[in-house]
């Protein structure tokens, strides 16, 4: 083998450089132990290395693709046989459940508030619409309820439950009606007020009884459905003891903030309660949690 073919000489004789057609038959050359060519293949032994380096970059690079290419098509033929969904499970269009107030409802948002909790309950059977908004009664929602039944449930679509918790009685009826006229068919739920922790800025016992006989006469005269929440915080006492002022610190002081009217953690789990306890015995088919073990 002629040496020229591997290097370039200058005008003293050294060796300069490779040229580049002969780099791999450097690499692939068996080396001899004598002559000329060996001390020139000693003399380039970090081009020979430098073959070796490149050899292992390509390889890596084969083998990472290759690598690749076996998780994509992996997990591309996975992805196809589980798109595929279960009519057993995956049931579109089973109505949204429409939830209607003042901040009793829109506090029930908070972890494990009555509404967040019921929207875990419905996951993978019904969309929960929370439209709670602090400070607003009967006197505002008569105004709110088409524009909101029109901004919140799908077009052509039936709400499958809507429930009202309003601490006011004025303009009642017409709500009521309203939403009727428009979804004869779903369940309508109306919840008393809860009972208040004593006097304050907000209400007292006295008049929040007295919604309270207003909403139950009120679910009767219009075949709406009532959720008792004054008999849910006092499960135990006689009507009568609802008049003294000793309930306010003996009985509910734990279900209320220290505002006397919005639910504590344990006051939400009463409303929460008493929603499930109903639809359990009046809509078996609307009882939250069938899925809740996707949620663990």
């Amino acid at each position: 083998m002629d040496d020229s073919e591997f290097t370039d000489s200058d005008t003293t004789g050294q060796a300069m450089f490779l040229r580049p057609s002969s780099v791999s038959k450097l690499c692939i050359s068996k080396p001899h132990h004598h002559g000329s060519f060996t001390r020139k293949l000693l003399s380039h032994d970090k081009s020979t290395l430098a073959c070796y380096l490149i050899g292992i970059i390509l390889a890596t690079g084969l083998i990472g693709s290759a690598i690749f290419a076996t998780v994509v098509f992996g997990f591309g033929v996975g992805s196809t046989h589980l798109a595929k969904p279960d009519p057993d499970f995956y049931r579109p269009n089973q109505g949204q459940v429409l939830l209607l107030g003042d901040s009793l409802t829109q506090k029930g948002m908070v972890q494990n508030g009555w509404v967040s909790r019921l929207a875990q309950g419905y996951v993978c059977q019904h969309d929960v619409l929370e439209r709670g908004y602090g400070g607003y009664n009967s006197r505002q929602w008569v105004d709110l309820v088409d524009p909101v039944i029109r901004d919140s449930v799908t077009p052509g679509t039936l709400p499958a439950l809507i429930t009202i918790l309003l601490g006011t009685k004025s303009n009642m009826m017409t709500i009521i009606s309203n939403i009727k006229s428009k979804f004869p068919s779903t369940p309508l739920v109306l919840f008393t007020p809860p009972p208040p922790l004593g006097s304050n800025i907000f209400a007292s016992p006295d008049k929040v009884y007295q919604l309270y006989q207003i909403t139950l006469d009120i679910g009767v005269s219009t075949a709406s459905h009532v959720i008792d929440l004054w008999k849910s915080f006092f499960p135990l006492v006689q009507t009568d003891f609802v008049f003294s002022r000793d309930y306010n610190s003996t009985v509910i002081q734990d279900l209320l903030l220290p505002d006397g009217v919005h639910l504590s953690i344990s006051g939400n789990s009463i409303v929460y309660t008493s929603l499930y306890n109903f639809l359990n015995a009046t809509f078996p088919n609307l009882v939250p949690g069938k899925y809740s073990y996707l949620l663990n």
